[in-house]
């Protein structure tokens, strides 16, 4: 009962976090009769989005922080294209073997290996992002290094240089990682510390997988941190269509659709 509470709970803050982003600004009045909750949940609600610094109050009105924050906030990824993600990630946990040390980073695609990457174990998951973490410490058989160094509320996960250095001392076998763009053949974000750690966790890996829906090659985003020629497989959609899936492979050795 207490994990559907969650995930209704969870549901319910996403939908707060998109109408404000979309709006740009409205009122707890308006969050409640559009959900058909009470004021004090939509406080609650509201509360736990700002203490993460993705909306703001001031003045009776509930507005969005800069959207490049918005964008990036685990809270808004997880509940974008969920039923993408899930075959991305299915897909993806046929290239991984039991044994493995398999790095993760706060990508939330990543999330659909979960519960299915428990089979693979014994298994032990690297990783900087906090949500990922919880969800390694369900399964009992699955071992946990969880990369510390600056906290970031949005992210829910770790970066700086206390993290990268940590990264620097490790050798893992599978590095899985999503992207928020790809730009002239290289993976973009638009944080400049986040995307330091990216580059940092894959350069890390000895094998290093990508995983990518059709919208990631259709955005920007300012800071580079890996060339697509450096990624060993790739998986995204199908309906990305021939052109572009050609013009994949011409970067990536193994391109795997879904």
């Amino acid at each position: 009962m207490g994990r559907q509470s969650a995930s209704i709970r969870e549901q319910r803050i996403h939908e707060v976090l998109d109408v404000v982003t979309r709006q740009g600004s409205t009122t707890a009045e308006a969050l409640a009769e559009r959900l058909g909750v009470s004021l004090m949940t939509v406080y609650r609600d509201v509360s736990a989005l700002e203490s993460s610094g993705l909306i703001q109050r001031a003045h009776g009105r509930i507005s969005s922080t800069p959207f490049s924050m918005a964008e990036s906030s685990s809270l808004m990824r997880i509940g974008r294209g969920s039923q993408t993600k899930a075959r991305l990630a299915a897909r993806a946990l046929e290239l991984l073997s039991p044994g493995q040390t398999v790095a993760i980073d706060d990508s939330t695609t990543c999330l659909g290996l979960f519960p299915g990457i428990a089979d693979l174990a014994p298994l032990t998951i690297v990783t900087n992002a906090r949500f990922i973490a919880d969800a390694v410490l369900e399964h009992p058989s699955l071992e946990l290094v969880q990369i510390g160094g600056t906290y970031v509320r949005w992210a829910d996960a770790f970066n700086g240089p206390l993290a990268e250095a940590e990264v620097a001392r490790l050798s893992v076998d599978v590095c899985l990682m999503s992207t928020t763009a790809i730009v002239s053949g290289r993976c973009c974000h638009p944080d400049a510390d986040m995307s330091s750690f990216k580059g940092a966790l894959m350069r890390a890996a000895q094998r290093r997988i990508l995983l990518v829906d059709r919208t990631k090659f259709t955005r920007n985003a300012l800071h580079a941190f890996l060339d697509l020629d450096d990624v060993d497989v790739a998986v995204t959609e199908e309906a990305l269509g021939e052109d572009a899936l050609a013009r994949l492979r011409e970067h990536v050795g193994t391109v795997v659709t879904v």
